[in-house]
């Protein structure tokens, strides 16, 4: 129960990223971060994201409660889906494969699950020529097989986690040959694989991937304030959480301090309720309990998710940053249905032409039920949806309910 040191950190991952998470020097002291030249020109080739009007959705809402059109709320949807690997993981992909080569590594390796992380490290890593390893979660790699395609055509050697590489996932195997995986074992796995030549990286539960991700509210700070639609509720899917924080971030000041500021509506899933249902303690972030502790809220880092799961957001605990904002009663968190997220990503596709990732999937339901409970209740509402990713690689699970 010690505070990790900046070094042991940075022997991990790198030291502008340790800086970060310890809120060393202007990250403990200064609101807002410049972002490194070398990362915003990166940024530059996919950013500003979308944000538009989703008003196909909003009839299809209208339609479902028998009226011409809805009266009180509008939609509108942050686009994260047109980024290079085609989801939000881009935005924090950059920038620790930038340190990573920085301090002179020539490696990164991480987990992931249903592998839009994965992807974005394999880019991130490709462009920087670094090589990439890839611990992915079992029932993905079965699933999700153009995911894996594409992290290899970007050069990352990809593993079905458990694997036979580290002990920890010999001996899952050993128990348990069809082992579905979990994020938590993918990360001891990539955690054992850490040495000089190779840097750590993290997508979701590290507050550096949470700043990273802030560029997503900054602007829909500025885009909504352009469209006239200053946002009432806020709406995002949470895995580990880090997409969330990022949409939130430029609000959170005015909620803290009891200004007016927009609801916050985290969407996960029911096979993983994490805020709904898990404990508010000290927990490892790892299955194999090589990594930090974190105070988070958590199901345990022992959580195996269902087989049956296909939805993505499988991480056992959140990020701390969204843990702490839920616990002190700050943000309002929804646990979901699978099938009914899945039907909701298909009704989307029919009404805005965009396939979501069955994750982004999460928040479109979500949002729906915030326009729904507006317009009962008479209630002026502008909603903001993100759409953290595209669902391309994820028609074994819309199979699933498509019958």
């Amino acid at each position: 129960m010690e505070a990790v040191p900046e070094s042991e950190l940075a022997r991990l991952t790198s030291q502008e990223a340790a800086r970060i998470e310890r809120l060393e020097g202007k990250y403990g002291t200064e609101r807002d971060i410049e972002i490194p030249e070398k990362i915003a020109e990166a940024y530059r080739a996919y950013r500003p994201t979308p944000f538009f009007r989703a008003e196909g959705l909003e009839k299809s809402i209208a339609k479902g409660l028998g009226k011409p059109g809805l009266q009180h709320a509008s939609i509108f949807v942050k686009d994260e889906s047109v980024t290079p690997s085609g989801s939000h993981k881009m935005n924090t992909a950059i920038p620790q494969a930038f340190y990573a080569k920085q301090d002179g590594k020539r490696a990164v390796v991480t987990d992931t699950g249903a592998g839009q992380w994965g992807i974005a490290v394999s880019m991130a890593a490709k462009r920087l020529d670094l090589r990439s390893r890839i611990f992915m979660t079992a029932q993905s790699y079965k699933d999700k097989k153009g995911r894996v395609g594409l992290m290899e055509e970007n050069g990352a050697e990809v593993l079905s986690s458990p694997s036979k590489m580290t002990e920890l996932g010999f001996a899952q195997l050993l128990m348990d040959n069809d082992h579905p995986g979990s994020l938590g074992i993918g990360m001891s796995e990539a955690f054992s694989m850490i040495d000089d030549e190779t840097a750590l990286m993290l997508g979701c539960m590290s507050y550096y991937a949470a700043l990273h991700q802030s560029v997503i509210g900054q602007e829909v700070v500025a885009q909504s304030a352009e469209m006239g639609a200053e946002p009432d509720v806020l709406v995002a899917c949470i895995g580990g959480g880090s997409n969330f924080c990022g949409l939130v971030a430029p609000y959170v000041g005015d909620k803290l301090a009891g200004r007016k500021s927009p609801l916050f509506v985290a969407a996960e899933s029911a096979n993983i309720p994490v805020l709904t249902q898990g404990r508010y303690e000290w927990d490892y972030q790892d299955y194999g309990e090589l990594m930090a502790l974190l105070l988070m809220k958590t199901l345990g880092h022992s959580n195996i998710p269902p087989k049956l799961h296909a939805g993505g957001l499988r991480y056992h605990g959140k990020n701390p940053a969204l843990s702490l904002l839920h616990h002190l009663g700050h943000v309002k968190a929804v646990a979901l249905e699978q099938n009914d997220v899945l039907r909701a990503g298909l009704g989307f596709e029919n009404a805005e032409g965009i396939l979501p990732a069955p994750e982004s999937a999460h928040a479109i339901l979500a949002a729906i039920g915030e326009a729904i409970g507006a317009e009962l209740l008479g209630i002026r509402r502008n909603i903001v949806l993100l759409l953290t990713g595209d669902g391309r690689f994820d028609s074994a699970a819309y199979e699933t309910v498509r019958k």
